[in-house]
């Protein structure tokens, strides 16, 4: 990690400039105070600078907000079109170039159940329906391009509606992915099936967990579906809590139940947001089972870690939620409410290697400082996309 204090300047995490602003002589002097006489981690009082430098840097505040396509050269473009899935827009959408609307497909619930996907052939594919205050959907619905339904599924759990009514629902949330689209976008080597195969989705469900903490959890299921809706395989992750990396530090602050919603009246502990097959790699194919295909790499945004788990539950490997623990977790670099990890697939540059959006903002558990007293929230900073070696 850059040194954060030099004789001029603080360097903020984030190496963009308008993060890195000369500090007065006071301030330098009242920040090494306050480093000296805390027992932040390095870490953490790296979070603290980042703040203060935000601070006191310059604005450079946007004055002109263009819409639509702003730049376009063909020449120089990857020509074609674009899915959005619009968190305040019920439908899914397909843009041209230009920015023209080519394709609408009504009733879908992007904000509840994150990314929709075209298939070849016109097939879309996304979450329906909402269970607020819950961040759920309540089915996954294919349709074709004319609309009509092709494929559902919402035989997960039975839940209670506002009205006193049972319904099934999906519970899912944030992620999904077919077994023959693993990374969820285009590769070369990759052609995804609209019909047949398993399903992947991420889902919610409450249960009681003393080991992890005494409030009801919100937990993060996987679940596997077949084509029929039959579920073939299944993996919680509050039962494999032991395995995750978490110190004793951490383990404490979980069990105070911090996020607990009264809302929801459960404590959704991990917030898992992406799990995703390994799928093919060329680690599994020099011999290391731990990235089999049909393995799934989830990410966990409340703890900062990103784990793959394996066919038989086991947590097979790590990254994080302690980036001091190793000279390469240290090169790499504290990662913070990340998003979408996953392994570039075959065909692409970097094929294999660990690509996340590391979002920022806060997160993480333990590391208890003046900025997350409660061992909750403990790193800050802006984002950044990584992209490393999975080994």
């Amino acid at each position: 990690m850059t040194s954060l204090i030099d004789d001029t300047r603080v360097i903020s995490l984030d190496p963009s400039p308008q993060y890195d602003a000369p500090l007065s002589p006071a301030m330098k002097a009242k920040l090494l105070e306050l480093a000296a006489s805390s027992n932040m981690t390095r870490i953490a009082c790296a979070c603290a600078v980042a703040l203060l430098v935000q601070a006191v840097a310059p604005t450079r505040a946007q004055s002109v907000y263009p819409t639509g396509t702003t730049i376009y050269d063909p020449d120089r473009a990857w020509n074609g079109y674009t899915v959005l899935s619009p968190l305040a827009t019920q439908a899914v959408l397909v843009i041209d170039m230009n920015g023209n609307v080519v394709k609408r497909w009504e009733g879908y619930n992007n904000s509840a159940g994150g990314p929709a996907r075209v298939l070849p052939g016109g097939f879309v594919i996304a979450a329906s329906g909402a269970r607020p205050p819950n961040q759920e959907s309540l089915e996954l619905v294919q349709r074709d391009f004319a609309d009509s339904v092709v494929w559902r599924f919402s035989r997960n759990e039975q839940i209670a509606t506002r009205d006193g009514s049972t319904i099934w629902s999906a519970r899912q949330h944030h992620d999904w992915q077919r077994e023959s689209y693993p990374a969820g976008y285009y590769s070369p080597e990759t052609t995804p099936a609209i019909e047949g195969g398993n399903t992947l989705i991420l889902a919610h469900t409450n249960r009681k967990q003393p080991a992890v903490a005494d409030a009801l959890l919100e937990d993060d299921r996987l679940i596997e579906i077949a084509w029929n809706g039959d579920i073939v395989w299944e993996w919680v992750a509050s039962d494999h809590i032991d395995e995750l990396g978490f110190s004793a530090e951490a383990r404490k602050a979980i069990k105070a139940a911090p996020g607990f919603s009264a809302a929801r009246g459960s404590f959704e502990w991990l917030h898992i947001n992406s799990a995703t097959y390994v799928g093919p790699n060329r680690w599994y194919d020099q011999g290391d089972t731990r990235f089999t295909p049909t393995n799934v790499i989830i990410s966990s945004r409340e703890a900062s870690l990103l784990a793959i788990v394996g066919r038989d539950g086991s947590i097979v490997w790590r990254l994080g939620p302690d980036f001091s623990e190793s000279k390469e977790l240290r090169a790499i670099g504290q990662i913070i409410g990340q998003h979408h990890a996953h392994l570039i697939p075959k065909g692409l540059p970097g094929a294999g290697n660990v690509l996340v959006f590391d979002n920022g903002g806060a997160s993480g558990y333990g590391f208890t400082n003046p900025i997350a007293p409660g061992g909750r929230g403990a790193f800050a900073r802006a984002s950044r996309v990584c992209s490393k070696s999975a080994r």
